[in-house]
């Protein structure tokens, strides 16, 4: 590009999403896995911070929106822009029309202006078709390295099933999935439980949570914990409760897990799912395909070859986008290589 190699940088637009964020950094961990050239440049976080009208109106550009960059601590000069999610598809583009020969990567549907993205990845289930488009199942996710060994009071003491209670930003969901809790695992053999509270978990049901006497029995992790506690209970776990509405949430399961069987609660009670669930067609595919079952049909698990094959396809998905990706980008490298006198 036109700026020194000292100068250029990567940037990921983070717009306060954890689940987004997370996407941007496993793609592009995968990316630099490939190209030496990207590893060796280095990696900024602009925050997505928009105006009310812009938020209310995202993702239209209005007159004077440039003056939003004037805020950015920026320095230096991004060869690669990666965004995900409305907001950052908003910042993307006003960033892009500052540094044309940037290339810019979008993860989720922009909802308009497709056409300014050097690279879109727009899960398939959106149902968007057009040239630049990568589709993706689900949620980009890491497959992080084995951790060591089990950290000392991280699992309760016992020998029940070590479980992994992953809550999400659904309150019907989560009171379904703690109230299953309480009634099944209290007419059994005590489980040694972890339970992840999302970003998106409303405080009463944290409270809630906590007044029940199997949090007796939990260790809670939440988002301000390190990653690192999050990644042992994905691994470490011997089965999943996971809440539906975490779209990334059940991928990353789906992704670490070796032979453990995942459960999904719905927001309906009676464990069907219905309109208000949160992108029913990947959850239903999810579901046909065996690589997860409905809470209400505990203890009942999918089929070992089913698992097996699910774990095959989330290991794979990330780094093969990231190769599609790639190719794209050494296109668009050339290209302006040759543009220039």
């Amino acid at each position: 590009m036109s700026s020194s190699i000292k100068k250029q940088q990567i940037w990921l637009l983070n717009d306060g999403r954890l689940g987004h964020l997370r996407q941007m950094q496993a793609l592009l961990a995968a990316i630099q896995a490939r190209e030496e050239t990207l590893e060796a440049i280095p990696v900024h976080q602009l925050s997505v911070k928009l105006p009310a009208l812009h938020r209310w109106l995202a993702p239209s550009i209005l007159p004077g929106a440039e003056r939003c960059l004037n805020g950015l601590n920026i320095a230096g000069e991004p060869i690669m822009i990666i965004a995900a999610g409305r907001r950052g598809a908003w910042l993307s583009r006003l960033l892009h029309r500052r540094y044309p020969q940037t290339f810019t990567i979008q993860i989720l549907d922009p909802q308009r202006a497709h056409h300014e993205f050097s690279q879109l990845i727009i899960p398939e289930h959106d149902g968007y078709h057009a040239d630049k488009v990568i589709k993706l199942r689900g949620s980009l996710t890491a497959c992080p390295p084995r951790l060591n060994a089990i950290s000392e009071g991280f699992w309760p003491m016992g020998d029940g099933c070590k479980l992994g209670v992953l809550l999400a930003g659904d309150g019907a969901q989560n009171h379904y999935l703690l109230s299953q809790l309480s009634r099944i695992w209290t007419k059994q053999k005590p489980n040694r439980m972890v339970i992840s509270v999302g970003p998106r978990t409303a405080a009463s049901t944290i409270r809630q949570m906590k007044k029940q006497v199997l949090t007796k029995q939990a260790t809670v992790i939440t988002s301000d914990n390190t990653h690192d506690q999050y990644q042992r209970m994905l691994q470490e776990a011997e089965q999943f409760w996971v809440a539906a509405d975490s779209i990334n949430q059940v991928s990353e399961v789906l992704t670490v897990r070796t032979t453990q069987p995942v459960w999904v609660a719905t927001r309906s009670a009676a464990g069907q799912l219905d309109s208000s669930v949160r992108k029913q067609a990947w959850l239903s595919d999810l579901l046909e395909r065996d690589e997860l079952r409905l809470l209400s049909d505990y203890p009942h698990a999918s089929t070992a070859q089913a698992i097996k094959q699910s774990q095959k396809f989330w290991r794979w998905q990330t780094n093969h986008i990231a190769k599609q990706v790639l190719e794209r980008y050494r296109q668009h490298a050339e290209s302006i290589k040759q543009s220039q006198p």
